[in-house]
């Protein structure tokens, strides 16, 4: 994610010296457990493209299922849902199992020790 990108791939900035700022707010506001369920661990990125100021963040996959403000959302396409249904909350918690190798079984590998 990046802030101070516009969704067409128009580089804006933010205030640089503001930038400080908005990176410690962004944690705050990612580590209240009251907002976000579980909380998660990102470290915005404070970068300099071509005189402007941007944050770059990070977000990796999760295999969580996250809720904001207590609602469940689902990205579709480019589109934010809204998830009540106790199934569809289910299948996402299923479909995100499978993010992970680790956490996947394998039954037919088989170790072989070569000379």
């Amino acid at each position: 994610m990046f802030l101070g990108v516009l969704d067409d791939a128009t580089v804006e900035g933010v205030p640089p010296k503001a930038a400080s700022d908005m990176v410690k707010n962004f944690i705050s506001i990612i580590s209240n457990p009251n907002i976000f369920s579980p909380t998660i661990y990102l470290v915005p990125e404070i970068l300099d493209f071509e005189g402007k100021t941007v944050i770059h963040v990070h977000i990796p996959p999760s295999a969580e299922v996250h809720s904001y403000r207590k609602d469940v959302y689902d990205r579709v396409e480019s589109a934010d849902i809204r998830v009540t249904a106790t199934a569809q909350i289910a299948q996402m918690y299923i479909r995100k199992q499978n993010i992970f190798t680790e956490k996947k079984i394998y039954p037919y590998v088989q170790l072989k020790i070569c000379d």
